[in-house]
């Protein structure tokens, strides 16, 4: 399985090998004309590093066993040194992450882009292993790494969403620390990010606003919300961005019940984990 031993020279013409990569889906894609009726569902976790996707995640697989609920637990971060639930399909099994980042003396993020470019050069056995899934089980859950720049500009990130649009019915879910959005500013960064993978993605697109565990959803309900809250909230802080954090929630608040559906969770607490499934079932 360790076959990226032997990929020096693949890596050094990564550009030539992706080329490949998107010239072979698009080969795929024009000849699936009699793929199977899509049955699945798939989950994507997407969201900054330390949100809470695989806590999430394990969460919702101890729900769909006692609901009896067939699933697929897919791992696709190769720095995670700890999963607190057996992966079906992990890319640690495939992918050495410390092999790769001190054989090319890379960088966390660097490695970590990388891993993920590498195995998608395997994307013919993801391939077998969505038709099967797709015919066998309901549901299909995918952990991410926190780098959103695979999803945000990465070619990795665009190849993998695209076959799970083929074999599945797909629903991206964008992960936020509640307890980080208490200054403005990551606020808006946060809000950004998850509007910018939403219209890149073009799908079904969930935002879960995670570790709500003492119930602050009020704060950030966009019924009872409005811009002179939020400048409330920080009219201690004189900060020279705040004009631009209204224009900013004004346009937000007025837009984003039409683009995002929002859910609030605490995975000590499990709150907001009937509603989630209430939404993936329907």
């Amino acid at each position: 399985m360790e076959w990226f031993i032997y990929m020096d020279d693949m890596v050094t013409s990564m550009f030539f090998k992706v080329y490949l990569i998107m010239t072979m889906i698009c080969f795929i894609m024009s000849f699936l004309s009699d793929k199977p009726p899509v049955i699945s569902s798939a989950l994507l976790f997407i969201g900054p590093g330390g949100s809470g996707k695989t806590s999430i995640i394990h969460s919702i697989h101890r729900i769909f066993i006692k609901k009896n609920l067939s699933h697929f637990l897919v791992n696709l971060d190769p720095s995670n040194k700890f999963l607190p639930f057996v992966a079906n399909l992990d890319i640690r099994d495939t992918i050495n992450f410390e092999y790769i980042k001190n054989k090319f003396k890379l960088g966390p993020n660097a490695a970590i882009l990388t891993a993920l470019n590498l195995y998608i050069t395997k994307i013919n056995q993801l391939i077998e292993i969505c038709n099967h899934i797709n015919k066998t089980l309901k549901y299909f859950l995918c952990d991410t790494p926190g780098q959103l720049e695979i999803f945000l500009w990465s070619i990795s990130g665009y190849i993998i969403i695209n076959i799970f649009k083929i074999f599945f019915k797909i629903c991206i879910i964008y992960v936020i620390d509640i307890k980080k959005c208490n200054s403005l500013r990551l606020l808006m960064v946060n809000l950004l990010i998850a509007a910018t993978v939403a219209y890149r993605i073009k799908n079904r697109f969930l935002i879960i606003w995670n570790k709500n565990d003492y119930n602050e959803k009020d704060f950030y309900n966009y019924y009872s919300n409005s811009t002179k809250t939020m400048s409330y909230f920080n009219e201690n802080r004189k900060d020279y961005l705040l004009e631009v954090y209204n224009i900013f929630m004004e346009i937000y608040y007025k837009n984003s019940l039409k683009i995002f559906i929002c859910l609030y969770t605490s995975t000590m607490s499990g709150v907001g984990f009937g509603e989630f499934i209430s939404f993936v079932e329907c």
